[in-house]
């Protein structure tokens, strides 16, 4: 089996497990797939990754994903994480406007509407023990750890594997043997 063969089973098995064992998400699923997939996706990617020892996040009695921006998600991702932990911790979810309040989050989802000033947060955040997330077009490849991308109707995802190590966090293999890892030098554009 090819890695994105791999990649599909996963995400599709992965997926349509939610929608059976998340009855609310059925029911959205039948008007848009995208938004329950990628909150799906960001609760996941915090139960494969560890943050140093040192740090606000390791020692967190609870995982943070925020949403930094306009939130796209509305109540699907709060249902998504409603009950789910993440290495023996409850995932709780909040937003924020400003990039100062989110350093001590395990997980940064940052909205498009953030879209002019995505250098500069990421600037900000790239030597914080945090993930960062984001849907625009090469988002990792201009310094985000995680972007997620929708290629014929299906949902991936990129890492960008020096920024990671850059915020000191350890991915999982599981969550990098179905990514498209990215191993260039950072190119921030904006």
């Amino acid at each position: 089996m090819t890695q994105s063969s791999r990649f599909f089973a996963v995400v599709g098995i992965g997926f349509w497990f939610l929608l059976g064992s998340v009855p609310h998400l059925r029911a959205q699923a039948e008007s848009s797939l995208e938004y329950p997939v990628k909150a799906a996706f960001l609760v996941n990617f915090a139960k494969f990754a560890e943050w140093p020892a040192d740090s606000s996040q390791a020692q967190s009695p609870a995982v943070r994903i925020c949403v930094l921006g306009k939130d796209p998600f509305g109540e699907v991702l709060d249902k998504t994480a409603l009950g789910r932990s993440a290495g023996g911790r409850p995932i709780v979810i909040q937003r924020h406007k400003g990039v100062e309040e989110v350093r001590a989050c395990h997980v940064v989802f940052i909205a498009s509407s953030e879209s002019k000033s995505m250098g500069p947060i990421l600037g900000d955040l790239a030597a914080q023990p945090v993930i960062t997330v984001g849907e625009r077009d090469g988002f990792a490849r201009r310094g985000g750890v995680i972007g997620l991308v929708v290629e014929d109707n299906l949902a991936r995802f990129e890492v960008n594997l020096p920024a990671a190590q850059r915020a000191g966090l350890l991915l999982s293999s599981k969550l990098l043997g179905v990514a498209r890892v990215i191993h260039e030098p950072l190119a921030r554009q904006d």
